[in-house]
């Protein structure tokens, strides 16, 4: 898995976002590394080990505001809840 992190379309470090502003992206990326070999079609392929991901990260609601999510889920209140999946490698 990987975070990436922009504050107003310029790439930052996780060690720099403290105590900044601004339009925060966060962008979770995962690689599925974990593979096999078999036949499929009288032929040796090798594929992904299928599994599934689930995220969660708790925003604080006094602190980050106007939150949105792609590909996942927001339970908005006092903590803003983030909610994603992903099925990397199909």
């Amino acid at each position: 898995m990987e975070i990436s992190y922009t504050l107003d379309g310029k790439k930052i470090s996780p060690d720099e976002l403290a105590g900044k502003s601004g339009h925060l992206v966060m962008h979770y990326a995962y690689k599925n590394h974990e593979t096999y070999t078999t036949t499929i079609n009288g032929k040796m392929e090798t594929v992904n080990v299928p599994f599934m991901v689930m995220t969660g990260t708790l925003l604080d609601g006094e602190v980050f505001s106007h939150v949105s999510v792609k590909n996942g889920k927001l339970i908005a209140g006092d903590q803003n809840i983030v909610l994603g999946y992903a099925l990397p490698g199909l």
